[in-house]
C-alpha cells in the first residue's frame, strides 16, 4: 500500500521486494510478473537508498534467488554494515551462511544476533533452534522449540521444525504427532 501512496519511500520499495521474496517461499510460489515487479521495486529501493542497509540485505536476497551465494553474502554483510539492528537481515545471512558453508561455528552467532535484536519474532527464534539442532546440539535444540510451543502455541512453522528435529533423532512417533 505504501509504495504507490509515496513512490519515493525507500523503506516501502524494499519492503515489498521482500513481501514478494517471502510470499514466494512460504505462498507456494509467485507468478513471473510478480518476481519482475519486485525486481524493480528492488531497483528502485537501490537508486533511491544505496546507503540503505535493508535495501542491500533486499539486493543480497535478489542474489540468493540466482543462485550467486557469495554475492549475496557479500550484499548482506555490506547490508548490515549500514543497519546492524535489522534482525532479518542477521537471520538471512545465517540461513545463507548455514546453507552454503554448513559452518555452525559461523552460522550461530548471526543467528543469535538476530535473536537478539528481536527476541519475540517467532520466526527468528525458530530458525536459530532449527539450526542449533543442525549443528549437533540437538536436545538443547528440543527444549527451546517445547519452550517457544508452550508459550506460543499457535506458530504452526514451530511444530514443523520441532517433527524434523524429532525424525533427527530417530523419534518418528513424536515427528509425526507434530506433523499434524
Amino acid at each position: 500500500r505504501a509504495t504507490p501512496r509515496d513512490p519515493e519511500c525507500v523503506g516501502a520499495c524494499g519492503g515489498a521486494h521482500d513481501c514478494i521474496h517471502l510470499l514466494n517461499i512460504y505462498g507456494g510460489g509467485v507468478e513471473d510478473e510478480l518476481k519482475q515487479k519486485g525486481a524493480r521495486y528492488l531497483e528502485r529501493a537501490m537508486a533511491l537508498g544505496p546507503n540503505l542497509g535493508e535495501a542491500h540485505v533486499s539486493k543480497g536476497v535478489a542474489l540468493e534467488n540466482t543462485g550467486n551465494p557469495e554475492a549475496a553474502i557479500a550484499e548482506y554483510r555490506r547490508g548490515l554494515a549500514l543497519s546492524p539492528g535489522y534482525a532479518s537481515g542477521w537471520q538471512w545471512l545465517g540461513e545463507i551462511t548455514a546453507f552454503t558453508y554448513g559452518d555452525y561455528n559461523q552460522v550461530l552467532p548471526l543467528l543469535a544476533k538476530a535473536r537478539e535484536l528481536d527476541p519475540l519474532s517467532p520466526v527468528i527464534n525458530g530458525t536459530y533452534l532449527f539450526h542449533l539442532a543442525q549443528s549437533g546440539r540437538v536436545e538443547e535444540a528440543l527444549t527451546g522449540m517445547d519452550a517457544s510451543i508452550d508459550e506460543n502455541p499457535r506458530v504452526a512453522r514451530s511444530y514443523d521444525d520441532r517433527a524434523f528435529v524429532h525424525q533427527m533423532r530417530g523419534d518418528l512417533v513424536a515427528s509425526l504427532r507434530d506433523s499434524k
